[in-house]
């Protein structure tokens, strides 16, 4: 009798424990989000309630739960081939371990956003973008950390580009386990990380989320997105070669340089000024002087000398007439100081024009 008790109170009590535990299915990942924007910058909430997608993958499903993606059909989450990892950097729901989503390169390529899709992400060379995606069990104690690769390519308005390629263009190494520390479900956690975004020409270019869930047998994960790279900034002036040959220094090719080669500020300041400093002396020495010598060599071919010049510009005789010197423009605008110093320069060259053409007359 007492055995059938204790018997019939095990039973009971294994049922209650079972009718109150919650399987926790364990998923794999993908970019939830391209381009989040915090509600506060400075606590990076990446829940729903903190900030808001400015920016989605290819033909990303608007209107979906947060984290749940996994079980919806087509999911989320593609696999990349167990065998070759390096083949189908995106998928295309033909190939790989898990299939995933479509998220090839439409044509044109607006045709993955809009609509029933997110939007595609719009920047800036500099502008920081930060992306999300959910922890699904796998940013845990005991779970080994590997990092999110963010891979950008180099080819504007161009098709998708290899893997390995891609890989050869890393540009930023996230934490998978920066997450939101005080949501409780495992699962559902929201992470994210925050990269710079770096020197390209204005145009659309492939953007891959990767990561490495089981390095003993290739586990790669990626999603791909489409994002449109504009000018540093609308207000910055743009700038010319023919800048450089005045020995102007714009302040955006300081800042590209910068980018460019890893360096810092002040490091980046001193190349540039020297780079230019050489663009201006080649300027200068190879065209500046050589158009002296061609018009000094054509003016004494057809009989204009020096003292000819001075006596036009004395009476006006043969067209020769003194440049005046009220430093306004043909409209009467005053000059700025920066064009008044343009300007003077250009009278020095001149002037060593007009003594190279002295030194053969006399010669």
């Amino acid at each position: 009798m007492l055995f059938k008790t204790s018997f019939t109170a095990l039973v009971v009590a294994s049922l209650a424990v079972f009718s109150t535990y919650t399987p926790q299915a364990e998923a794999h990942s993908w970019m939830d989000c391209v381009d989040w924007k915090f509600n506060n910058a400075k606590t990076q909430d990446w829940s729903d309630k903190g900030g808001k997608c400015q920016g989605y993958a290819r033909r990303f499903p608007l209107g979906k739960k947060f984290a749940s993606l996994d079980s919806a059909s087509p999911n989320r989450h593609y696999r990349q081939p167990k065998k070759n990892p390096n083949s189908y950097p995106c998928s295309d729901r033909k190939h790989g371990e898990e299939r995933g989503s479509d998220e090839t390169r439409a044509s044109p390529v607006e045709k993955a956003y809009g609509g029933k899709y997110g939007r595609m992400t719009t920047t800036t060379v500099g502008d920081t973008l930060c992306v999300r995606w959910p922890a699904k069990n796998h940013a845990t104690k005991d779970e080994e950390n590997h990092p999110v690769f963010i891979n950008l390519s180099k080819v504007r308005d161009g098709k998708d580009i290899s893997q390995k390629e891609l890989t050869a263009n890393n540009i930023a190494k996230l934490n998978y386990k920066n997450c939101n520390s005080k949501f409780p479900n495992q699962d559902q956690r929201a992470c994210g990380g925050c990269f710079k975004v770096p020197v390209r020409a204005s145009g659309v270019y492939l953007l891959q989320w990767r990561w490495l869930l089981n390095a003993n047998v290739n586990e790669w994960y990626t999603s791909c997105a489409d994002v449109r790279i504009g000018p540093k900034s609308k207000n910055e002036a743009d700038w010319e070669v023919k800048d450089l040959y005045r020995g102007l220094v714009p302040t955006g090719l300081i800042e590209t340089w910068k980018q460019l080669f890893t360096t810092t500020k002040w490091i980046a300041t001193i190349m540039v000024t020297k780079f230019v400093s050489r663009i201006e002396e080649f300027g200068r020495t190879k065209i500046w002087n050589k158009q002296c010598e061609d018009t000094v060599a054509w003016e004494k071919s057809v009989g204009i000398t020096f003292m000819s010049k001075r006596a036009g510009g004395r009476n006006g005789d043969r067209g020769h007439q003194r440049s005046v010197g009220d430093f306004s423009d043909l409209k009467g605008r005053r000059l700025l100081a920066t064009e008044i110093q343009e300007g003077r320069r250009a009278a020095d060259y001149r002037e060593t024009c007009i003594a190279q053409q002295v030194t053969q007359e006399l010669g």
